[in-house]
């Protein structure tokens, strides 16, 4: 610039003393006024080749152009990066350079990495280690180039939406593009959810773990309140100087995406998108208009998708209840677990609708099912609502867990109206069964699997009431906040304590071990039972800190057994969400080693379904473990979906069968035979059983016919705290209860 400044002084002073050349002045100070352009607004940057054309090295700002590792382009060769159609200009360029040792190149275009670029270049050939090598320099000038990106996100985009018509695999292409282009480095797209006043992150460019931990994240409404301002009025937003996860970025756009772009009226918006650039991009008028139009033509093909995902909805709308049918239902459910939202499934089933159409004809039943669906629509506000059968209702909450017990109540509210229909008052009643995302599982087909088992129990129960997916969640909506702050304090207050139920081993018929499992011992509410409040530390997230104090007690007793010559083994269940939010084995290894306490007296129990639908991410944890010589037991099972390749693969001593298929195994021939079949798959695995739930004599007996190897249960013993397991162990060794 200080060349450039004293060129024009020392050409102007000439030039004064001339009055009559005063239109050599304006053609001189334009020239420089270029010369200044070009100086600010051109990137330079450069390549090393060998004789053979072959990549040696590369600056950093090479890289940077093209999102490129350091060593990427490391013995690539440089033709490959040019189209066929410039191949020739390339080895014609290079022939001159080899001939002159210099030569220039202008508007080529080089395309690496998907990235494509306008550049010039200059190569120039010296001396090396007695070898000829080949500098290229690269340029590009950023003031010509905005202009030539923005048409080819133009191009892109609208061949994009002619192709794709799903509104997420559009979005994520969007990103790459407007990311390929040249002209920013990074994006997302967020949905805005007015209901529940939130923004959330959805799609992002890769799945690696940084985004999968950004796409969980929530931001507050307000905290975007004055963009969100300008972008319901269908304006973008550039911003400068923009700080995101961590980074400064010098250039942000911000833009809207409705659902039905109409001019002159308010549109709902529905997402913004949002991409950053690490160089400081000044658009121009002309760039600026071509960014609108961009922004009005995608949201014109998103709206174009949207409408005819609402003409596909209107098909499938039921005619009586003008609710959306299963099909809808199921797809609603997918969506939202895309987005990674919190949400339950409500299966809401009409009880004894089958007397009212006997008694009161087919009419009336279609009356009963228009008037219950009038009232779920009009009073769970913010909830998906949708008739999936004859006297079924599939029903989706969004939000946290005391927001969606309200609206849980809503429904049973139900139960107290005597509904009238053609001048007859009938009292109609629901059955409701819930399941929980991502709690109960993480697809939909089990979502609404266990949502349905649910409602099987409520109908078992005699019906009009509700039950979890979770059977232990038997708690009332209105008992969660008070419960959740009292076993928050309840940490403090030390109130959780470890009891310990006996395990018999059935050869032998000694006491093969115990299972540790949580009490609360509540100041205020006394001994609580483990269904009322272990839920509620899962979903509260503060299963994590109990956990921590479970394993801290269980191995200080194990401890304390092991210096009383109390010689046997503990168990004790480490729950998913310990497994999934830390490295629950690194913690568990690292206390027994400082408590100097025997691996082989400590079993760690998996619940099946937990395990089965984390295999990937909890198999090294459990490796881990059996490496060091602690025992996997898998819990709870044959209520999951283990298949027998993986059982054989997975590092586990035992199969611990769920209490539901013993205690009805003398008068279910359904649950003797999976018993059975449990009991036969592990022998063939060379894998141990143990049976749990076992209250009588007569199941202990048929047990042992059946040939399990271990049985826990009242019959032998209820869990005890450890001060009383000492005397229990004397007794029964003196009794030999079997």
């Amino acid at each position: 610039m200080i060349d450039i400044q004293n060129d024009f002084l020392n050409k102007a002073n000439y030039i004064i003393e001339d009055k009559n050349k005063l239109n050599e002045l304006k053609l001189i100070t334009n020239d420089l006024i270029l010369k200044c352009i070009e100086s600010i607004d051109v990137e330079e940057a450069t390549l090393i080749l060998d004789e053979n054309l072959n990549i040696t090295d590369s600056d950093d700002i090479f890289n940077k152009w093209f999102n490129l590792g350091k060593d990427y382009l490391l013995g690539k060769n440089i033709k490959e990066f040019f189209s066929k159609e410039l191949q020739d200009v390339i080895i014609v360029f290079f022939e001159k350079l080899k001939k002159k040792k210099f030569h220039q190149q202008k508007n080529l275009i080089i395309k690496i990495n998907n990235i494509e670029e306008m550049v010039n270049i200059e190569g120039k050939i010296f001396r090396f280690n007695d070898k000829n090598c080949i500098i290229l320099s690269f340029t590009k000038k950023i003031i010509e180039s905005n202009i030539y990106k923005l048409k080819k996100i133009e191009e892109e985009t609208a061949n994009l939406v002619v192709r794709i018509k799903d509104f997420n695999t559009v979005m994520k292409e969007v990103l790459k593009i407007f990311v390929n282009s040249g002209l920013f480095d990074l994006g997302w797209v967020a949905k805005i959810d007015k209901d529940l006043k939130r923004v959330i992150p959805i799609i992002t460019l890769n799945e690696e773990k940084e985004d999968i931990e950004f796409k969980k994240q929530v931001f507050d409404y307000n905290y975007f309140q004055e963009i969100l301002d300008l972008l319901i009025n269908k304006e973008e937003v550039i911003a400068d100087n923009i700080e995101f996860k961590g980074k400064k970025y010098r250039k942000a756009v911000i833009f809207p995406v409705f659902n039905k772009w109409e001019y002159g009226k308010d549109n709902d918006i529905e997402y913004a998108v949002l991409v950053y650039s690490e160089k400081n991009i000044n658009f121009n008028d002309e760039e600026l208009i071509l960014l609108k139009e961009i922004i009005y033509k995608l949201n014109i093909a998103i709206a174009d998708i949207f409408i005819k995902e609402q003409t596909n909805i209107l098909l499938s709308t039921d005619t009586l209840t003008n609710l959306p049918k299963r099909e809808i239902f199921i797809k609603e459910i997918e969506r939202l677990i895309k987005e990674d939202v919190s949400f339950a499934v409500a299966i809401v089933d009409i009880n004894k609708l089958k007397k009212v159409n006997s008694v009161l004809g087919f009419w009336a039943g279609d009356k009963a099912i228009k008037k219950i669906a009038d009232y779920l629509k009009n009073n769970l506000e913010k909830s998906f609502v949708s008739r999936i059968g004859g006297d079924e209702f599939g029903v989706i909450i969004k939000g946290e867990k005391s927001e969606i017990f309200k609206m849980l109540d809503k429904i049973l509210a139900f139960n107290n109206e005597i509904v009238k229909i053609n001048g007859s008052g009938v009292y109609l009643s629901l059955s409701v069964g819930v399941s929980f995302f991502p709690d109960d599982s993480k697809t939909k087909e089990n979502l609404i699997i266990k949502a349905e088992r649910a409602l099987s129990i409520t109908k078992k129960k005699g019906g009009i009431g509700i039950s979890y997916a979770n059977e232990n969640l038997t708690i009332l909506p209105k008992d969660y906040l008070d419960l959740e702050k009292e076993l928050k304090e309840a940490i403090e207050n030390n109130e959780y304590e470890m009891y310990y139920q006996p395990i018999v081993d059935v050869d032998k018929n000694i006491i093969w071990g115990a299972e540790a499992l949580l009490r609360w011992n509540s100041k205020k509410r006394g001994l609580v039972s483990p269904g009322r409040f272990i839920p509620i530390l899962e979903e509260s997230g503060l299963i994590n800190e109990v956990g921590d104090v479970i394993i801290e007690k269980v191995l200080k007793d194990i401890k304390e057994f092991e210096n009383k010559d109390i010689n046997f083994i503990i168990s004790m269940n480490v729950s998913g969400i310990q497994l999934l939010s830390q490295n629950i084995a690194l913690k568990l290894l690292d206390r027994i080693k400082e408590l100097n306490i025997k691996k082989d007296k400590i079993i760690v129990e998996i619940t099946e379904s937990v395990l089965m639908e984390n295999i990937d991410f909890i198999l090294p944890q459990i490796e881990l473990l059996k490496k060091e010589g602690i025992k996997i037991e898998i819990d709870d099972f044959g209520t999951g979906y283990s298949s027998l390749a993986y059982l054989k693969k997975l590092p586990i001593s035992a199969l611990k069968i769920d209490m539901t298929f013993v205690k009805d195994i003398l008068k279910d021939e359904e649950d003797e035979q999976i018993v059975k079949a449990i009991i036969s798959m592990a022998k063939s695995l060379n894998k141990k059983t143990i049976a749990e739930g076992a209250e009588t004599k007569e199941i202990v007996d048929e047990l042992k016919k059946l040939g399990v190897d271990y049985i826990q249960g009242y019959y032998f013993a209820k869990p005890m705290p450890k001060e009383k397991l000492k005397n229990f162990l004397e007794n029964f060794i003196k009794n030999k209860r079997g």
